[in-house]
C-alpha cells in the first residue's frame, strides 16, 4: 500500500485521482461509496453555499480548531478555557488571543506557528481551477471518526468545546460543491508517543445517479467494503505528521484564482478578508509556477485587523470599546 500512499500524496489533478481508483480496482480491494452525512439527500445541505471562498475559509477555521484541540488534549482537557481567544493566549502566548497585539512579523510567536496550518494552491487540470490544499498539524482523526466529524452534516461534536471556533458542523462541507474530487487524509495525535496512529484516507465525489430513477445527485465518499470505514495506511510520522490534509481537486475559486500577489483576486486577499482577526496565524503558498515565475510563494496570514493596526499606509486609526 506504500505505492497507494505515494499516488495519493502526489495527486492534485483529476486524472491523478482516477488513476488511484483504477489502481485500487486492479489490486482487487473491496470498494464501497457511502453518502456524506449518512444521508443520500445531502445535495441541498452541501450546495447551500454560493461562495467557494467561504468554504475555504471554513476549512481554515477547522484546521485552526484542530490545532487548538491538540493543545487542549495535551494539557489534560482543562475546563477553564472558555473561548478560542483565551485558548490562543493560554497555549500559544498570544495576548488576548489577538494577533494584532504582535507588532513585528519577525516575532518568535509568529515564526513558531507558521507551519501549524498551511493552505496551498497546486497546479490542476486548468489554471483557473487550481487544486486547494488545507493541511494542519493538529489533533487528527481516526478513520472511524470521519463520518462523525469531517464528513458529517450538522453534527454537534464541537458544541460543548468552548475552546473551538466551530459550532454548526456544516461550513467546511460547502467547499465540496466547487470541485470534482476531494481527497481527505488524517493521522490522529496521541499524547502517549508509544501509540502510533495510522493514516486514514478517503475520496469524496458527486454521484449523478440514474436519470431514470434519481431526482438529484448526491455526494459520497470511498470506504473499504470489508470494514465500512475509510482506508488506512501505516506511514511514519516523518512521512506524514499527525494532523489532517484536505485537498480540493480542480476547485472553482471564483475571483480568487489569480497569482497570490494579486491584491484583490488572490488567496492572499481571500484569507485576510474572510478571516479578519484569526486566533492563530497560518501560511498560504502558491505552487503554480506558471503564475509565480517558477518560484513558490509563501506568505503568513495574520488578518486585516493586524495589518490595519501596523500597516505603513494606514492614514487614520482609532478604537472604541463597546460593552454589551
Amino acid at each position: 500500500m506504500e505505492d497507494i500512499f505515494n499516488l495519493l500524496i502526489n495527486s492534485h489533478k483529476t486524472k491523478d485521482i482516477t488513476n488511484v481508483l483504477e489502481e485500487l480496482v486492479e489490486i482487487d480491494l473491496s470498494l464501497n461509496w457511502v453518502p456524506v452525512g449518512d444521508r443520500k439527500n445531502n445535495i441541498s445541505t452541501i450546495n447551500i453555499g454560493t461562495d467557494p471562498a467561504a468554504g475555504v475559509a471554513e476549512r481554515i477555521t477547522n484546521a485552526i480548531d484542530a490545532v487548538l484541540d491538540k493543545e487542549w488534549k495535551k494539557n489534560n482537557e482543562p475546563e477553564y478555557i472558555l473561548s478560542p481567544r483565551s485558548a490562543s493566549e493560554e497555549w500559544f502566548g498570544i495576548e488576548d488571543g489577538k494577533l494584532s497585539t504582535i507588532q513585528k512579523a519577525t516575532e518568535k510567536t509568529l515564526k513558531k506557528l507558521k507551519d501549524k496550518v498551511k493552505v496551498t494552491l497546486l497546479p490542476s487540470d486548468v489554471d483557473h481551477h487550481p487544486t486547494v490544499e488545507i493541511r494542519d498539524k493538529g489533533i487528527g482523526l481516526k478513520g472511524e471518526m470521519f463520518s462523525k466529524t469531517i464528513l458529517s452534516l450538522n453534527a454537534s461534536n464541537k458544541i460543548n468545546k468552548l475552546h473551538l471556533l466551530g459550532a454548526y458542523g456544516q461550513g467546511g462541507s460547502t467547499a465540496l460543491s466547487f470541485n470534482i474530487y476531494t481527497l481527505i487524509m488524517s493521522k490522529p495525535y496521541f499524547k502517549n508517543d508509544k501509540k502510533k496512529g495510522e493514516v486514514s484516507w478517503t475520496i469524496v465525489r458527486i454521484n449523478e445517479g440514474d436519470i431514470n430513477r434519481d431526482k438529484q445527485p448526491w455526494y459520497e465518499y470511498l470506504v473499504n467494503g470489508s470494514t465500512g470505514q475509510p482506508f488506512t495506511l501505516n506511514v511514519s510520522d516523518k512521512t506524514f505528521e499527525p494532523g489532517t490534509l484536505v485537498r480540493h481537486i480542480h476547485m472553482d475559486l471564483g475571483k480568487y484564482k489569480s497569482a497570490m500577489t494579486n491584491l484583490t483576486g488572490s488567496l492572499w486577499y481571500l484569507s485576510h478578508h474572510y478571516l479578519f482577526s484569526p486566533v492563530l496565524p497560518f501560511t498560504i503558498s502558491d505552487e503554480r509556477k506558471n503564475l509565480t515565475k517558477d518560484k513558490i510563494e509563501n506568505r503568513q496570514v495574520t488578518g486585516f485587523h493586524r495589518l490595519l493596526k501596523y500597516g505603513k499606509n494606514t492614514e487614520y486609526q482609532n478604537s472604541v470599546e463597546l460593552t454589551f
